[in-house]
């Protein structure tokens, strides 16, 4: 891993690995990182979902970064709405 030493990463697996970086697990996955830590999702979230996943994205950091693949406009403003609910 060294050879990524300088650069900014971030890796989402299902799986546990074992790699030379901070690690935290949330939302059913593993994050693997040396800054900020990167959810990605593909999936299409209802208020429940979007609620449980920022709760999850929270415990590891405040300054997760989120992204989402499927959301639209609506969908984005939601999740600004429940974060601010929340206090995140």
């Amino acid at each position: 891993m060294s050879f990524l030493d300088g650069y900014r990463v971030c890796f989402q697996s299902d799986k546990a690995l074992k790699l030379g970086l901070k690690h935290k697990s949330a939302a059913g996955k593993n994050l693997y990182f040396n800054q900020l830590p990167v959810f990605y999702s593909s999936e299409v979230w209802d208020e429940k979902q979007i609620r449980a996943y920022l709760e999850d994205a929270a415990s590891i950091n405040t300054r997760t970064i989120l992204i989402c693949k499927f959301a639209e406009s609506e969908v984005l403003n939601k999740v600004r709405i429940i974060a601010e609910m929340l206090g995140y």
